[in-house]
């Protein structure tokens, strides 16, 4: 389970808040995982990874217009794994994930 929120939009639950998202995982084994899915609300949104071995991941969150945000977690075999993964700033209108004039 995972918690974003958006810069410029409403502190959750607001429907402005429900946003398509992409997840990227890569395992320390170099391994790579894509999810697309939607966030509720509140900003949160739930991906299957029971399938995924255990270990620390590197992963990176973009939505469409935001920049994307990226950190670390590690799975450890628990049912639910919950991950902070902070504000996505907006400004990417491209979707090239930079901000410069072409935005």
């Amino acid at each position: 389970m995972g918690h974003l929120e958006f810069e410029g939009r409403p502190a959750g639950p607001s429907p402005r808040n429900v946003l398509s998202v992409t997840l990227l995982l890569r395992s320390s084994g170099g391994t790579l995982y894509t999810y697309n899915t939607t966030t509720d609300a509140s900003g949160y949104f739930t991906v299957a990874v029971d399938t995924l071995p255990s270990g620390t991941y590197n992963y990176s969150v973009k939505s469409p217009k935001y920049l994307a945000n990226s950190g670390t977690f590690a799975l450890t075999g628990a049912p639910v794994t919950s991950v902070e993964m902070g504000m996505l700033r907006a400004g990417d209108a491209n979707d090239t994930n930079v901000v410069n004039s072409a935005d």
